[in-house]
């Protein structure tokens, strides 16, 4: 052995105290949707018909006059609360087998809690998207990518009115996706509307907080998760 030298010397072994992975990230499921907690899987619950809370109801009354009499209707609607869940099998023989610094358990765990909310925030993107789905929704011009001729401020503001006008409450909540959102913030229009005309690139592009406080939202959230559309073992798709 006296000549050996380089990859001689060592047999290459998995590192102990590493290993490289991928977790979920920006996801924003929890923060749209309230949870309701409910006894049964199905039911109906009680909606408030909208159409007798903005109507103006004459009121005058004369002396001596009976006070007229108003009312409202209220309707009912079915819910049936899907069930969702997932999970691995991890034999004793790979339990066994496997490195300590795979965490087998730790891993399976980590992985079913991430499909889980990735599926989730998936579910709840495709109800948001869908136009069915929402009480108003207005389609935009032109991109917020397009620098020139996208109109960002003036789709806000559209957007918030067509939500007041149908539902008589002021939009508090913004929503973006990620890509979405970096067109945004960097749009000299958004700049200038933000920060004020004239305000120098040099300092950056506009924070959520920032456009959320300009537009009067409570918040703004942004869904920078992603998803691999591809099927099993096939080349992924982002």
């Amino acid at each position: 052995y006296a000549g050996a030298t380089g990859r001689d010397l060592h047999i290459d072994a998995p590192m102990t105290n590493m290993t490289v992975g991928y977790r979920p990230q920006g996801l924003i499921a929890d923060q749209i949707y309230p949870k309701v907690t409910v006894a049964k899987q199905s039911d109906l619950y009680y909606i408030w018909n909208r159409r007798d809370w903005f109507r103006i109801h004459d009121a005058n009354r004369g002396p001596g006059s009976p006070t007229p009499r108003i009312n409202f209707s209220v309707s009912s609607q079915t819910y049936f609360a899907n069930g969702y869940g997932l999970a691995m099998e991890l034999p004793f023989e790979d339990l066994d087998n496997a490195d300590a610094v795979l965490d087998l358990r730790t891993g399976a765990a980590n992985f079913i809690i991430d499909q889980l909310a990735l599926a989730w925030e998936a579910r709840l993107a495709t109800i948001l998207t869908t136009a069915a789905n929402v009480g108003s929704s207005v389609n935009l011009t032109n991109a917020w990518s397009d620098e020139i001729d996208g109109t960002p401020v003036r789709d806000i503001f559209t957007g918030k009115e067509s939500i007041r006008s149908v539902t008589g409450m002021e939009p508090n909540v913004g929503i973006c996706s990620g890509r979405a959102w970096n067109n945004l913030r960097q749009h000299p229009e958004i700049i200038d509307f933000v920060r004020g005309k004239g305000d120098n690139r040099g300092g950056g592009p506009v924070k959520e907080s920032e456009v959320a406080a300009a537009f009067g939202l409570d918040k703004l959230l942004i869904g920078r998760g992603i998803r691999n559309t591809a099927d099993e073992d096939i080349t992924p798709v982002f």
